[in-house]
């Protein structure tokens, strides 16, 4: 993938009218607003929405959300271990294949793992954590209150 040779910054904006972006399950699920009534996007759900619009595009994806999950995979470490639609149990033995190279063949498969990895300068290993967690970003905020 040469076209993410360099770090990218991008902002999302996004407008929302008469919905719910990002329900809150602990009330209800009533939009998620601050004490001064902004509304928030939790960055979970920020990166649910990214994942989903890369896999739309057709790119591979490791963190997959269960209504769009193309391989059946029940865990992401049955992702990652799968002979099929990962990088097989090997990937992630000591003995078979060094931390680096388990970095560099998830980059390769993964488009979010390659994103996420583009702002680590070590690979941890085994990498679960990192993969879970991959696409960094931030909570959002409305510009304007919420009406109820």
């Amino acid at each position: 993938m040469n076209s993410l040779e360099n770090k990218i910054d991008f902002a999302l904006i996004f407008s929302v009218k008469n919905a719910n972006p990002n329900g809150d399950p602990l009330n209800g699920n009533r939009p998620r607003v601050d004490y001064d009534g902004f509304g928030e996007v939790t960055d979970v759900c920020l990166k649910r929405k990214i994942r989903d619009r890369l896999q739309e595009g057709g790119h591979l994806i490791f963190v997959q959300s269960d209504e769009k999950k193309i391989d059946g995979m029940v865990s992401l470490k049955a992702r990652a271990e799968s002979e099929d639609y990962g990088l097989g149990k090997d990937a992630f033995n000591r003995n078979e294949t060094s931390p680096d190279e388990a970095a560099k063949l998830a980059c390769k498969k993964w488009l979010d793992v390659l994103l996420k990895m583009k702002q680590k300068t070590a690979f941890p290993f085994p990498f679960a954590a990192l993969l879970a967690s991959s696409l960094p970003s931030a909570w959002s905020r409305s510009v304007s209150p919420v009406h109820k």
